[in-house]
């Protein structure tokens, strides 16, 4: 997974260390990549992946637990390991309270 994101969380610092622990025991896979969640003030989190090693599904889960409703924004990218193939990415946005799944062709190369 690669991408930024941020949200508000009644309870930020609970958040960051969920967030870690999921990234950090994914699978009782040993974590790859860099994974970095820090808090910068009225209870905002700011998440930003490198390569991270984990389930987008889990992910996108535990933020929506996580997220007072409507504040999940930004994206990321999830692709697979080894070549990667343009059908084998997947895009993950969240605006404006909603999430959406986009592919390859609905986004700018210019914003990679």
């Amino acid at each position: 997974l690669d991408g930024c994101l941020s949200f508000r969380s009644p309870e930020p610092e609970n958040a960051i260390r969920r967030i870690q622990e999921l990234v950090d025991t994914f699978e009782g896979l040993y974590p790859e990549g860099d994974c970095q969640t820090r808090a910068t003030g009225e209870n905002t989190i700011e998440l930003t992946m490198t390569e991270v090693n984990l389930d987008a599904t889990r992910l996108v889960e535990l933020l929506n637990e996580l997220a007072v409703p409507g504040t999940l924004s930004g994206r990321f990218r999830v692709s697979s390991f080894g070549t990667i193939l343009p059908e084998q990415q997947l895009r993950i946005l969240f605006e404006a309270g909603e999430i959406w799944v986009q592919h390859p062709l609905l986004w700018p190369e210019a914003t990679e």
